[in-house]
């Protein structure tokens, strides 16, 4: 099986920065709102299988028919959430790990407060989106997020190292650049000598803005001819740091092999390092986000709470991947299995194998 459960999980967490249980709502949080018309009670959904769930001019639809069209559509992409569930769950039993009604209630309103949402809001707009119930979110994000972070969190570890990097790469030396990926390498060296035969900054400039918007495939830059987050140190990889940490303002980088093309890298600026702070210094107030749990804090606390975050996501994915590859997992409804679930069966004594080389005509008795 796949840990395509795992994937659809990270990314709303991205996206949104012991037993599970479907909590329909929260207490306190999802109640009736004042003046709302009374709705009559849900009718007591029975599991017959028998069971009519309509009728259409006298003929019946029975539960059993829904269930199976049901199954057809959306059976495989649940029962891999089911399974990811269960497995979280029987880690968390094997660890003593609990997640409570309580702890899943507190993460959703940590999710409101930093998202500035209220609950109707976050419904209609977050989960609605995604054509998600508060109950499957709840279910299917919240708890197995808050249960996979405490199963590794005591695995991760922020280090000096660690805080020092981050710390650079805030608040260190940068390249204000202008880059743009080409895919046809002969169309790449038509940009940079017309790039490279101008005469000024501010001409070398416009003119590279100008044919990023024309012809840079990178959909993140393009809009704004080429212009990206200043590249930091410990920021992205070693050999493009290099290059870009190489050119000063004016200059125009080699064209680089790049997946997906050839990257051009031109330096607008060079921009100092900060020297008024170090990782102990207050942040200030008004730089953080008006949620902000903390407003004094210092910048090791908010680098070591990033950091943190960013190493349990990542130990999340790793840690998933060894219980699943360990699991015996069989999937009756798609017909996988482990292949170690698959037991060869013994041949009995004095039996024929029916695979066996037979001898054919004049090979022998």
């Amino acid at each position: 099986m796949t840990n395509s459960w795992l994937s659809r999980w990270l990314a709303v967490v991205s996206l949104m920065a012991g037993t599970a249980v479907c909590y329909a709502d929260i207490p306190g949080l999802g109640g009736k709102k004042k003046g709302a018309t009374e709705q009559a009670p849900a009718a007591s959904v029975s599991t017959d299988p028998t069971r009519v769930v309509a009728k259409v001019n006298g003929e019946e639809i029975t539960r059993e028919q829904l269930a199976g069209e049901l199954i057809e559509i959306y059976g495989k992409e649940h029962l891999d959430s089911m399974v990811g569930r269960l497995l979280v769950q029987q880690q968390c039993r094997a660890k003593n790990v609990e997640v409570t009604e309580v702890d899943v209630r507190k993460e959703l309103e940590d999710i409101l407060r930093r998202n500035n949402l209220k609950l109707e809001e976050f419904r209609n707009q977050v989960l609605a989106s995604q054509n998600m119930t508060l109950g499957q979110y709840l279910r299917d994000q919240v708890w197995p997020r808050l249960a996979l972070v405490r199963l590794v969190k005591d695995q991760v570890k922020v280090t000096d190292e660690d805080l020092a990097k981050a710390f650079e790469a805030n608040f260190g030396e940068k390249v204000d650049v202008r880059m743009m990926t080409v895919v046809e390498r002969r169309k790449a060296e038509e940009v940079w000598k017309q790039v490279s035969e101008t005469k000024t900054l501010e001409e070398r400039v416009k003119t590279f803005e100008d044919l990023a918007r024309r012809y840079s495939t990178d959909e993140a830059t393009r809009p704004y001819g080429g212009k990206a987050v200043p590249i930091g140190h410990n920021t992205v990889n070693e050999e493009f740091e290099k290059t870009a940490f190489e050119l000063q303002a004016g200059d125009l980088g080699s064209i680089m092999q790049v997946p997906g093309g050839h990257l051009l890298l031109l330096c607008v600026a060079r921009i100092e390092p900060r020297k008024d702070i170090t990782l102990d210094s207050k942040v200030d107030p008004s730089t953080l986000a008006p949620t902000a749990p903390k407003k004094d804090i210092t910048y090791r606390e908010v680098l070591s709470q990033d950091i943190e975050q960013k190493k349990i996501l990542q130990e999340v994915g790793v840690y998933y991947q060894q219980i699943e590859k360990q699991a015996d997992i069989q999937n009756f409804l798609t017909g996988e299995f482990d292949a170690k679930s698959v037991v060869t069966p013994k041949k009995e004594p004095n039996t024929v194998d029916p695979t066996a080389a037979r001898p054919g005509p004049g090979r022998g008795n």
